[in-house]
């Protein structure tokens, strides 16, 4: 028996059971004082039409009127005509495999204020949505407890799913769903978008997923569609290990021939070395690339110690490095193409970035960690030491000199600033300019010296003589700046 709202269905797969069924049925409507309407009751049919829907001993079946009146259907003229359309779809969805991708053309025309315009993609579009529907899917009803399977798949525009059980080694559909990705999800990898396919089903059929265990199988985690050339062409992937005093983890990027992008860290919940670390990240990265279906491999990898047992240029004396290299010369053998190359640390950043993520993360946290860009600082201030034009251009005071007569700074005229020309370190000149010109003309005048005893020392008299004549420290260094004269 299964009841949704108001309106309740008693189905029996033996037909002498009916009858039985019914009365415990009634005895419990009896028990609570409910009472039904007999004009809206119908008993003993092997079919009916029930929420929209036609329930057969076959299964769930899309209703014929319903499809009939998708099918009649001329292709519209203006906006409204495509909302009758998207209703009438709406009402089949559970019936149709990736509807979102079907049906993006008729969502373009309803999305903004754009003109209508009925194109050949539209045309093309509702053609094949008749066709598909003209011999719709029986859906499968599922038993209680069994095991049920997910399958997800991804798109640019849309993340789709189906749940099927099985029944005499055959597959049979339960529920389809689909729907549209939003501006800033279409950016997502594949691997988030894969996950948002499952939390998009998990919500949607929530009934399903709390009565009963749901598999995703391996193949649909990586949901790459190849052809004869993707598998044919090779495959980049790049590998690192790390292992600390925080744990151990590796690193992996596989590229495909049409440039999309795998990344994944995983923690290993071992006791590892970094040479074993290194093992694990290769082997890992060729399993996933053979579930995949990649043929040809290119492997680049910096440690030394690996690529070098790879290429018997070192001997493996220890018995784990011999077990490692072992499992990976039987994994190449299902290639038909595998090179192994060794690059430096600098060039396999991505990948030791990744293994390092994974040996410093919580081993009980599972997390997903999105990586966006922020392309304009929160500040207006702009950065010190940097020029808007040439015009601007910081003025080196000159060199001051003290006056031998007054005792006072000599206050250097406007024409006397130099600019230097020589390219300057940013912030440096800026720095030293301020602080010249601070002195130079902020600093209150010397006063007039004070009379002291006279000495009768000849060396403290000619003393002033020698500091008056001794060469400015400073001169090379301007010279340095406004020519590029180097300093004697």
């Amino acid at each position: 028996m299964e009841v949704y709202i108001d309106d309740m269905l008693v189905k029996s797969l033996v037909a002498g059971d009916h009858v039985l069924q019914l009365q415990e049925c009634f005895n419990i409507l009896n028990k609570f004082g409910m009472k039904l309407n007999p004009t809206k009751c119908t008993f003993g049919v092997a079919s009916g039409e029930f929420l929209g829907y036609l329930v057969t001993k076959r299964g769930i079946e899309a209703n014929p009127k319903q499809i009939s009146a998708l099918i009649e259907m001329l292709p519209p003229k203006s906006v409204k005509d495509v909302q009758r359309l998207t209703g009438k779809i709406a009402a089949l969805n559970r019936f149709i495999s990736r509807s979102t991708d079907r049906c993006l053309p008729f969502y373009k025309l309803l999305k903004g204020n754009k003109k209508f315009e009925w194109n050949t993609d539209c045309d093309a579009a509702l053609s094949e949505l008749k066709v598909y529907i003209s011999e719709p899917p029986i859906l499968s009803k599922p038993v209680h407890g069994e095991l049920l399977y997910l399958y997800a798949a991804t798109s640019e525009h849309a993340v789709s799913g189906v749940l099927v059980r099985e029944e005499d080694n055959e597959q049979k559909p339960i529920y389809y769903v689909s729907r549209s990705l939003f501006d800033c999800e279409t950016r997502y990898p594949v691997m988030e978008k894969l996950a948002l396919a499952v939390v998009n089903a998990a919500r949607k059929l929530r009934p399903y997923f709390q009565s009963h265990t749901i598999m995703i199988s391996s193949s649909s985690l990586f949901p790459v569609k190849l052809n004869t050339d993707d598998k044919t062409r090779k495959w980049k992937l790049h590998v690192d290990g790390v292992s600390s005093k925080q744990g151990s983890g590796v690193g992996i990027k596989l590229e495909s021939p049409t440039g999309e992008m795998i990344e994944q860290s995983f923690r290993l919940g071992f006791n590892a070395s970094n040479n074993e670390a290194e093992y694990e990240s290769l082997i890992a990265v060729l399993r996933l690339a053979q579930s995949i279906g990649a043929q040809k491999i290119s492997a680049f990898s910096d440690s030394q110690l690996v690529t070098s047992q790879f290429h018997s240029e070192y001997e493996a004396k220890n018995e784990r490095m011999e077990a490692y290299l072992a499992i990976l010369r039987g994994i190449i053998k299902q290639f038909d193409e595998f090179e192994l190359t060794r690059i430096t640390r600098g060039e396999n950043t991505s990948a030791d970035a990744l293994a390092a993520l994974a040996s410093t993360s919580n081993p009980t946290i599972r997390r997903v960690i999105p990586v966006e860009g922020i392309d304009q600082p929160s500040i207006d201030i702009p950065l010190k030491g940097t020029l808007s034009n040439k015009d601007d251009l910081p003025l080196v005071a000159p060199i001051v000199t003290r006056s031998k007569s007054k005792g006072r700074t000599q206050e250097p005229d406007e024409d006397s600033l130099v600019a230097p020309r020589s390219r300057k370190f940013p912030g440096e000149s800026s720095r030293r300019t301020r602080s010249s010109t601070a002195r130079t003309t902020l600093d209150p005048p010397i006063p007039e010296e004070i009379p002291v005893h006279e000495v009768n020392n000849e060396s403290q008299k000619a003393f002033p003589d020698e500091l008056e004549n001794r060469p400015d420290w400073r001169t090379p260094l301007y010279n340095y700046i406004d020519t590029g004269e180097l300093p004697p």
